[in-house]
């Protein structure tokens, strides 16, 4: 699977896209995923334009869900929230469950450090394809430990487009800088 994404990342075009769009329909599409976790996306309810390429950021959703889901303590909600901060927006997963090893390093490929569900088997890639499809997005992933209730969030920071900042009045253009033909 790694291999497969080092060559389509390889072959990529890049687009505009709502990200909020893609989220909520790759939500509503993992109806097997939530009779096994609830999911509960949050955020997600306006256009949020992004460049990138749309079938690497729904792959990158499905592994953080999929490995939240592998995680959770059974009977609670997985819980996607989409927050703009600034240039970025934070894509998080967050499960109740276990907590991360001290120290670990969650993102390299093979790591699987946790004891998951006993029936599936944990190959250790999900987190590793997420980081390489957030750093090819000029993005970055992080994972950390939650209190109360106790488990983990994984959160995907990816830049935004010109477009999204300007609606969110997250990027101020000076009248003076403007070019006029």
């Amino acid at each position: 699977e790694a291999t497969g994404l080092e060559q389509a990342l390889r072959q990529a075009e890049p687009v505009t896209f709502d990200l909020a769009a893609l989220m909520r329909l790759q939500i509503a599409s993992l109806g097997d995923m939530q009779a096994v976790a609830p999911l509960l996306l949050k955020g997600a309810d306006s256009e949020i334009l992004m460049t990138g390429v749309p079938d690497l950021i729904s792959q990158a959703l499905d592994k953080l869900i999929g490995n939240a889901v592998d995680f959770h303590r059974p009977g609670s909600t997985i819980t996607i929230d989409c927050t703009l901060h600034q240039r970025l927006v934070a894509l998080s997963v967050r499960n109740e469950g276990p907590a991360l090893p001290v120290d670990a390093d969650v993102f390299q490929s093979m790591y699987s450090g946790r004891e998951g569900r006993q029936d599936e088997p944990h190959l250790g890639l999900g987190l590793y394809l997420v980081r390489l499809i957030g750093e090819f997005h000029g993005g970055s992933v992080r994972a950390q430990n939650c209190d109360d209730p106790p488990g983990v969030v994984v959160t995907l920071w990816l830049p935004l487009g010109d477009r999204t900042m300007r609606l969110t009045g997250l990027l101020q253009i000076p009248p003076d800088s403007r070019r006029h033909p």
